[in-house]
């Protein structure tokens, strides 16, 4: 008997034609989002990192630009306005410029987590392929995704099924964010390094703990481990360094001879992440397959 876990990645939404990439959360910002405009200004005022075409980094590959924050663009941007010379107390002046950040950042990362809640929330879900390979409903499901396209399209049981940064329509908080350490940073006096440390203080409110997502989901882990693994199969999984710690533990709870099976779309790109993630996590690469399932 086959004993199988997926691990479903946003590519599997995306398969189906569900609008999830993160250049839909830009757009659905800009056109859905009250002042939209103006927040997408400010985020890639705050996250400027480039992608390789150039484009921001914010709507391609979310996560990794949240951890490039510009901490000196930060504070630079919320002390704009305040001049010493219009004061006539330094402290009061020095109190402006440590209380800035929860001013001028928290609000824009608070409205950012809002507008992501709410598109998440947006996204119609439709289609279904039965032709998928290696598709079977009773099978262990281990999903990066919020969608509930499993259970809805595909009628999987949601007992068989881990979303481990949380579900649609539920109680719970959807997870996201950046693996990056923190920054030894100083301002220029003691009013800079306070707002520095406002500013350190939100960036790591946008940090991902996945060690603590697997404490909380250990009674999955555990279910992967007794129901002995022989196959894995990966579908539509961007394999990047931020989730690296899940593909550890899983790796972890399976037999060393299961096969694993991963899917790809783009070349050379997603052949080199799949071998990246062999060597990273120390896999059998005579046990480990690539396929595409658009065909």
């Amino acid at each position: 008997m086959i004993r199988t876990l997926f691990i479903i990645g946003n590519g599997f939404d995306l398969y189906l034609g569900i609008e999830s990439s993160y250049s839909d959360f830009h757009r659905y910002m800009i056109k859905q989002w009250s002042d939209g405009v103006n927040l997408s200004n400010q985020l890639e005022n705050f996250f400027p990192a480039l992608d390789n075409n150039g484009d921001s980094l914010l709507w391609s590959d979310f996560e990794s630009a949240l951890g490039k924050m510009d901490k000196d663009g930060v504070l630079e941007y919320c002390k704009l306005g305040f001049n010493i010379g219009d004061y006539d107390n330094i402290y009061r002046y020095a109190y402006d410029i440590e209380d800035s950040p929860s001013s001028f950042l928290t609000p824009v990362l608070f409205e950012l987590d809002e507008c992501f809640h709410a598109w998440v929330n947006s996204l119609a879900i439709y289609g279904g392929d039965p032709t998928i390979p290696f598709f079977d409903r009773s099978a262990l499901y281990f999903s990066f995704n919020y969608t509930e396209t499993l259970e809805n399209i595909y009628k999987v049981s949601e007992n068989n099924i881990c979303h481990i940064h949380g579900k649609r329509h539920s109680s719970e908080k959807y997870i996201y964010g950046h693996n990056s350490e923190k920054d030894a940073i100083l301002g220029d006096n003691s009013a800079d390094d306070n707002a520095f440390s406002k500013i350190e203080e939100c960036y790591l409110g946008l940090s991902k703990d996945c060690y603590k997502q697997i404490q909380n989901n250990k009674c999955f882990f555990d279910r992967i481990k007794e129901s002995k693994i022989s196959r894995v199969v990966v579908y539509g999984c961007s394999l990047g360094e931020i989730d690296m710690p899940y593909f550890h533990e899983i790796k972890n709870n399976i037999p060393n001879t299961a096969e694993w099976h991963f899917s790809i779309y783009k070349k050379p790109e997603d052949v080199n992440s799949v071998l990246n993630l062999i060597k990273a996590i120390g896999l059998n690469k005579n046990l480990c397959h690539t396929f595409d399932f658009r065909k």
